[in-house]
């Protein structure tokens, strides 16, 4: 017993120094191991964001794929023999005539999609523009209500209705009219769409759709 005793006497400096290659060693098992896990972690995280974007991809598709569509387009009534223009005038305080241009015309909703959808509101804007300068594409933000319809449309089916726009000023012959219709409706995902479209009606009551005008002409 007191040999080993003077042996760890001896000794003690090797044995400290021993001791501590052992907690070096110790915390470095530590950190590999807690490096390793850290990364499993990682990989784990990362494998799970993964099926939760290709989950989310998929409910996407199964919703693009389910959802409502409307589609619309407007048209002179066909039982009217006369185009709903009016050229109006009016009379202001100051005795200045107050000139505006009114169009009544139909708008037809189709749901091209498979489920029904729900109109909530549909608002437009009619200007007067010249043949020679255009019209600019972004779609006027103030827009005015001009009637129509709201409710359900189930897949396949459509409705149409009556609608109005007014602008100042009359139409001539240099000039077209630009008629910009927003139709706001949501689907059976409570999910919230807009469809918008515009046309152009010349001096001569032509009716046509503007499709060149693409921010004015969209399915969002």
């Amino acid at each position: 017993m007191s040999g080993f005793l003077d042996w760890l006497t001896k000794y003690q400096p090797v044995a400290i120094w021993l001791e501590g290659i052992a907690l070096v060693a110790i915390f470095g098992l530590d950190w590999w191991n807690a490096r390793t896990g850290h990364k499993e972690t990682l990989e784990q995280l990362r494998l799970s964001r993964l099926q939760a974007g290709s989950l989310e991809s998929s409910v996407r598709s199964v919703v693009n794929a389910e959802r409502a569509w409307i589609m619309a387009e407007l048209f002179w009534n066909p039982h009217k023999t006369v185009p709903g223009i009016i050229l109006g005038s009016s009379s202001q305080g100051t005795g200045e005539p107050v000139l505006s241009t009114t169009v009544g015309i139909q708008l037809q909703c189709r749901n091209e999609g498979r489920t029904p959808g729900w109109i909530y509101e549909i608002r437009g804007h009619m200007e007067i523009v010249s043949s020679k300068t255009g019209l600019v594409t972004e779609p006027p933000k103030n827009l005015d209500g001009i009637g129509g319809f709201v409710g359900p449309i189930g897949s396949d089916g459509d409705r149409q209705g009556y609608v109005e726009f007014s602008c100042p000023g009359h139409l001539n012959r240099a000039q077209y009219l630009s008629l910009y219709v927003v139709i706001r409706y949501h689907d059976i995902f409570g999910e919230k769409h807009e469809t918008r479209l515009s046309y152009g009606i010349d001096s001569e009551n032509n009716i046509y759709r503007q499709d060149a005008l693409t921010e004015r002409n969209k399915n969002l």
